[in-house]
């Protein structure tokens, strides 16, 4: 079952956490959820529609505008906040999961490599959608685009979405970007 109240939902499995209906990182636990550098907060990389899942029976109950999506952030798991490393245990231990989520804040940087490095230092995990950015040092982000921050993560490059490699592949053969860009809005 999966309950909402002012920004936090309640799931409650059958004791599989791969039956709740959210996906992780390196295995499937009740998300796949991206640790953020920061390490203050999960990221939830895709829904996993299996059927009948305690998510997707949140979600076919709630208005659009109160369903967890792909992209959002997880901010707290059954009073764990602040720390992605504990969000995930907790989520491994309980049966039922008092979860608060944020939606992303998404925003598009322009920019044009002239051949220069972008000075990132990305990161991904195995499954997921997005790379984040892990560091900025001396390069094009950080003359033309001072507002990208660790932390942040590259949901798109030049409009397109998809795994972390199609991503890298899009941003190592084109000169000119349009990164689609997102963090947890607060």
């Amino acid at each position: 079952m999966l309950a909402s109240r002012r920004g936090a939902m309640q799931l409650t499995s059958t004791g599989e956490l791969e039956s709740i209906g959210l996906h992780t990182c390196a295995r499937i636990v009740p998300f796949h959820a991206c640790h953020d550098v920061c390490k203050r907060y999960l990221f939830i990389c895709r829904l996993v529609n299996t059927g009948n899942t305690p998510v997707e029976n949140y979600n076919n109950s709630q208005p659009a505008q109160l369903q967890i999506r792909n992209g959002d952030y997880i901010k707290a798991v059954n009073g764990e906040s602040n720390n992605a490393e504990s969000m995930s245990e907790a989520m491994k231990k309980s049966a039922t999961l008092d979860i608060t989520i944020v939606r992303p804040f998404t925003f598009t940087q322009t920019i044009s490599k002239n051949g220069l490095s972008l000075g990132l230092d990305l990161k991904y995990g195995p499954g997921g959608a997005s790379l984040l950015v892990e560091g900025v040092r001396e390069g094009v982000v950080q003359k033309i685009a001072a507002d990208v921050r660790g932390g942040d993560r590259i949901i798109s490059v030049n409009g397109v979405v998809g795994t972390p490699y199609v991503l890298m592949q899009c941003i190592q053969e084109n000169q000119h970007l349009e990164l689609g860009m997102s963090r947890p809005s607060s």
